[in-house]
This record gives structure tokens, C-alpha cells and sequence, in this order.
């Protein structure tokens, strides 16, 4: 409903259309007279109104209304144009000017001039017409609509320990666990060691029993010397100019050839930890390795040393020559991949030739680092976690799949040669009745068994025979 102070309010907002250098004339018949309170006494203003109520009041209830003398009489339009409005003489153009048809561009529309828009070059980035990175198979498959299919023989569940689990390391004869605590099983034997804070990663090496490094939620490193593990110590990896307290990224840990672990501190130095000791024990030996470019990521498993690193074109690999890291060759990856690697957090593994990057969008991409060829592995959707090692001599990977709506992890294995998956075990994730993920994978070679933990606990798979 329209108020007079709306009506003011929309009156004020397009007085601009007209002249206020110009008079605004209207012509009519009318001669204004000046009144004052004497004069407009003796008017006959309101005079039929009164009489009708003296009638009202004498009884008389015929309500016969003369508003003639109230309301001014409606204008007759000759014409009949009900798009007239206004006095005589008004004209409803005042303060519009008329565009012509030649001034109806980009410019006069206020709209800047086509060539400023900026077009994306489709072929720059999409590929040829077999491989699209924008819309592709990743995009169209769904965790419960994965065609992945199971193993002639599907791997027995053979070990079972609940709790709620981030990390895992394997070696021939134990198997770690982080969470709040690491716990350690060896032989059937069970030790729960306390931690300041919950361990994220944590890695095996130094023969056997294993030394164990591992890192924490709040970004240290705990040194975990064999036999017994009872006191962890922290490891301070900082060099002698590198402030502590900057709230760098958190380190990250892989176990290297030769025995030895490799870090990647939150200053981005690359360190090579060895242990003076062939049963793991005693104290770690620190020696600085120094790739030519930019360390960005460790591998999650890997059987040589190997790196990504930061180049001047993009992500690359860079990989030492002998295990003592005395020089690197730097190999840059394909564009198109390295932008889609840029894009989302991922994770990857080196096994023989081959190297799996594994995303929860990019899935699973093999690269055979011979002929430089990548393939994606089809049906390997919302991976969790991601493994490398040997099954019978051959390079294997192995990706843990969540499938959240469902309630269940899958496990698959991947054949880097062939670029396939098949499923070799699938286990309930449901833990207090929501969904629990997977968080780690680790392959025992000896035993043939392949670890998952998550937040339902750790489990354990072997391989049929």
C-alpha cells in the first residue's frame, strides 16, 4: 500500500528528470484568490454535508451523500487515452531522452569492451579428446558405484585390534600402531608406550627389533630407540638458524633405503636418520641431504630415494644417485598432471619403476617413470590410504577406499603394469554407530598380510596362497 511518504520518497528520487532551472507552468481558467479567516467564513465549504446530518439527527435516515461539494470533479478525457495523466498541457516526455538505435553498444549500456572479457583457451588445459582433466571418468563415478572387481579368492581377516588409529609401520617381525599411544606387537606380544601427543605418522627402520620415529599432532618428532620403546626423546632437527616457534609445517617422516629414515622438517630441509646400531638402538645420526630444488613431499612408502620437489616449470621428481644422496636428477612432471596434483591434497608411493599418486578426487595415477606414461586406475574413488610393496616378487600398490554411505572400507590392489584394481577384502567402518574411515595401510611382505587402520581400530588381510 502506497503512503503519501512513500510517494514523496519516489518523487524526490526522480525529480532529476526535470529542469529545476525551469518553472513547472500549468494553465487553467482558475484566478487564485487570497482568503483570510473572515472571507473563508462566509464560503459554503462543508454546507451540504452539515445539512444532511442535521437531518440524520432529526430522524430522517435516507442517507442521500452530495459529494460535489467535497470531491472535485473527475477530468473528462476526449480522447479516451488511459495513458494520459496529468493537467492540461502536461507532457509525460519532461526529462526523458529518446537513445537511438546507433548508440545501443557495450560502451553505452556500461559494459566494457569485448576484448577485456576473459575467454579460457579450452585446448590450453583439456587435453586431447581421449584424456579431459575438466570433466572426466573421476568426476562421474561414485564410491558405491565403483566397478571394481573382487579377487578370484578374497584375503582372510587374520588380526583385530580396536581402538582409534592414525598411523602404521610394518616390518618382518613387528607392527606399530599410533594414535594417543604407540603400541608395539611383536611376536604375539603387545606393548603400549604413552605419548605426549597423538602420533600422525610413524616409520620403522634400522633392522631388527626396528627403531621407530614418528610425528605428532603438534609437530614434533619422537624418537622411539628398540628395544623396549618406554621413553620416547624428542628429537630436535632445527638447524642453528631456524627459529622454533614460527609455526612451520608440521614435519613428515618416510623410511628410507639402507636402514635409515628420511625427514622433511617444517623449514623444508631434507635429513637423512640413521641409527648407530644394527638392533636400532643407541643414539640417531643426523646428516643434511641437499636436492638442488625445493622439497614439497615425501613419499608415503618407497624403495629407493626419491622426492617431490618444486622446480622452475612446475612439480618434478627428483632422485638421488645411490643411497648416500650424493647428487639428484630432477625429472618434471607433465603439466597437465602436475596442475591437477596442484589442485588437491594427495599422497603418493614408489615401488620398482612405477609411482602412484593417490587423491580422493584424482584417484589413482600410475606413472611408469621408463617411458614416462601415466594412467589412472579406473573404479579407485574417495581413496583414504595408500601403500607400496612386493607380492611375489612384482610391485604391487595397495589403496584403501571409504565408502561412507555404505559403512565400509574397501581394499584394493593395484597392478602398476596394467594400471588395474581388483578388490582383495572389504570390512565394516562403523564405529558408535557413524561412519569410521580408514586413515593407513601397511604390507608385511614376510606374512603376506596387508594392516588398515582408522577409527575403527587395526585390522589385518592375508593373501591367499
Amino acid at each position: 500500500m502506497e503512503t503519501p511518504n512513500s510517494i514523496r520518497e519516489e518523487l524526490d528520487e526522480e525529480e532529476e528528470l526535470f529542469d529545476e532551472g525551469t518553472p513547472f507552468v500549468v494553465e487553467t481558467d482558475e484566478t487564485p484568490v487570497g482568503l483570510d479567516d473572515e472571507e473563508a467564513a462566509d464560503l459554503d465549504i462543508g454546507s451540504d454535508l452539515q445539512q444532511t446530518a442535521d437531518n440524520i439527527a432529526d430522524g430522517d435516515q435516507g442517507l442521500d451523500w452530495d459529494m460535489s461539494g467535497i470531491l472535485p470533479s473527475a477530468p473528462h478525457d476526449a480522447d479516451d487515452n488511459d495513458d494520459a495523466a496529468g493537467p492540461d498541457g502536461f507532457d509525460p516526455t519532461i526529462g526523458v531522452s529518446e537513445l537511438a538505435s546507433e548508440n545501443l553498444d557495450d560502451a553505452s549500456l556500461g559494459f566494457e569492451a569485448m576484448e577485456s572479457l576473459l575467454v579460457p583457451d579450452l585446448g590450453d588445459w583439456r587435453g586431447d579428446e581421449k584424456e579431459q582433466v575438466l570433466f572426466d571418468d573421476r568426476e562421474l563415478e561414485l564410491p558405491d558405484e565403483s566397478n571394481i572387481k573382487d579377487a578370484p579368492a578374497l584375503w582372510r581377516g587374520c588380526f583385530e585390534q580396536p581402538g582409534r588409529f592414525e598411523a602404521l609401520a610394518a616390518t618382518e617381525r613387528q607392527l606399530f600402531v599410533g594414535g594417543a599411544e604407540l603400541i608395539v606387537f611383536d611376536e604375539g606380544e603387545l606393548r603400549a608406550v604413552p605419548c605426549p601427543s597423538g602420533l600422525t605418522r610413524i616409520c620403522a627402520f634400522g633392522g631388527t627389533p626396528a627403531r621407530v620415529l614418528g610425528t605428532t599432532k603438534r609437530g614434533v618428532l619422537l624418537d622411539f630407540p628398540a628395544p623396549h620403546y618406554a621413553h620416547p626423546t624428542l628429537l630436535d632437527t632445527a638447524a642453528a638458524s631456524e627459529q622454533r616457534d614460527e609455526g612451520r609445517r608440521p614435519p613428515t617422516i618416510v623410511t628410507w633405503p639402507d636402514s635409515a629414515c628420511a625427514v622433511l622438517t617444517g623449514a623444508g630441509r631434507l635429513l637423512r636418520l640413521c641409527s648407530s646400531n644394527s638392533a636400532g638402538g643407541g643414539s640417531a645420526r643426523v646428516e643434511p641431504l641437499g636436492p638442488e630444488h625445493p622439497v614439497v613431499k615425501l613419499p608415503l612408502d618407497t624403495d629407493r630415494p626419491l622426492v617431490l620437489v618444486q622446480g622452475e616449470r612446475g612439480l618434478g621428481l627428483s632422485e638421488a644417485e645411490g643411497t648416500r644422496a650424493c647428487a639428484w636428477r630432477m625429472t618434471p612432471l607433465e603439466p597437465r598432471w602436475a596442475k591437477s596434483l596442484a589442485e588437491e591434497p594427495f599422497e603418493f608411493a614408489v615401488q620398482g619403476p612405477y609411482i602412484a599418486f593417490a587423491g580422493s578426487r584424482i584417484g589413482v595415477v600410475v606413472l611408469d617413470t621408463r617411458v614416462q606414461s601415466y594412467q589412472r586406475v579406473p573404479g579407485c574413488v574417495a581413496v583414504a590410504a595408500l601403500a607400496a610393496g612386493r607380492q611375489a616378487g612384482e610391485p604391487r600398490f595397495w589403496a584403501a577406499l571409504n565408502h561412507e554411505i555404505s559403512g565400509r572400507t574397501d581394499l584394493v590392489q593395484i597392478d602398476p603394469t596394467t594400471a588395474t584394481a581388483i578388490r582383495i577384502a572389504s570390512t565394516e567402518t562403523v564405529f558408535d554407530d557413524e561412519f569410521a574411515p580408514a586413515r593407513a595401510l601397511a604390507w608385511a611382505p614376510k606374512g603376506r598380510i596387508l594392516y588398515v587402520a582408522g577409527d575403527f581400530g587395526v585390522r589385518g588381510f592375508r593373501a591367499q596362497a
